[in-house]
């Protein structure tokens, strides 16, 4: 990986939490520091004005700027809305991104804190880019999304890389943000530094013996306590921001029942 990145300063650790169970984290992170217990359907400190924001959909919306390529909304282009962001605000800044496919690469810079693109549904809102490592750009470089402002939340959108395998490296989105959420955003790229190692842990069913595999040796058995450090929980301390967020989470593993872990 770092033969394929201009720098050492250019390597991250991107990480990319998965919730279950999200749909009303529109507008919430302006947000204060109280904890919010899993129980409640929203935290306190979220006024009514904005719990109704929280519920609504693209439609109902009132978005800060709204992009469509048909000359329908605000601007055309996603970069256009990003131009508009302010700097260093603590509101959410909701840009609106119409069906549609946006050829462009999307960056939102360290100073733009608390942004959120909202689009039609991943078959309908596609950004999509194609730079890659083989045709000359480092693979840091070939992100077709890249957040870097804290506080971003990503819904409904579609993010692609269409270069390919042949391509070798080609990014689909890159996070460098803290306190990110993207819930129902799918992700298509190429990459093949992503995975340190593949593990095995509680995988039942016709393909779960692993008597007939190829042994490879970088797939390893792990245990529920390894498992445990791959957690929202402890991987990305989850339990210290994602409850302001308003996101319903499991912070471990998934709970045990009489029949086996619950998938």
């Amino acid at each position: 990986m770092r033969k394929a990145l201009n720098s050492s300063a250019e390597l991250t650790s991107n990480i990319l939490a998965i919730v279950i169970n999200f749909d009303s984290a529109l507008d919430s992170l302006n947000l204060g520091f109280n904890r919010k217990l899993l129980s409640e359907e929203y935290p306190s400190w979220i006024s009514p004005g904005k719990r109704r924001l929280l519920q609504q959909s693209p439609a109902e919306l009132k978005p800060n700027v709204t992009v469509a390529k048909d000359g329908s909304g605000d601007v055309k282009t996603i970069g256009e809305a990003v131009l508009r962001v302010p700097t260093k605000s603590n509101d959410t800044f909701v840009i609106y991104i119409k069906e549609g496919v946006y050829e462009e690469q999307v960056q939102v810079n360290r100073s733009l804190a608390n942004v959120m693109m909202i689009g039609d549904g991943t078959s309908k809102t596609k950004i999509t880019g194609k730079l890659n490592y083989i045709d000359g750009t480092a693979t840091f470089k070939t992100a077709t999304v890249a957040i870097v402002g804290d506080g971003f939340i990503g819904k409904d959108l579609w993010i692609e890389n269409s270069a390919g395998a042949a391509k070798h490296q080609a990014v689909a989105l890159r996070v460098q943000s803290d306190k990110s959420v993207f819930y129902n955003v799918r992700m298509d790229g190429y990459q093949d530094t992503l995975s340190c190692f593949y593990t095995e842990l509680d995988n039942r069913g016709p393909g779960a013996d692993m008597s007939q595999r190829v042994k490879w040796k970088g797939v390893k058995a792990i245990d529920y306590a390894h498992a445990q450090k791959f957690t929202v929980e402890h991987f990305i301390q989850g339990n210290a921001w994602l409850p302001k967020t308003g996101v319903p989470f499991i912070p471990g593993l998934l709970p045990m029942t009489e029949s086996g872990r619950i998938h």
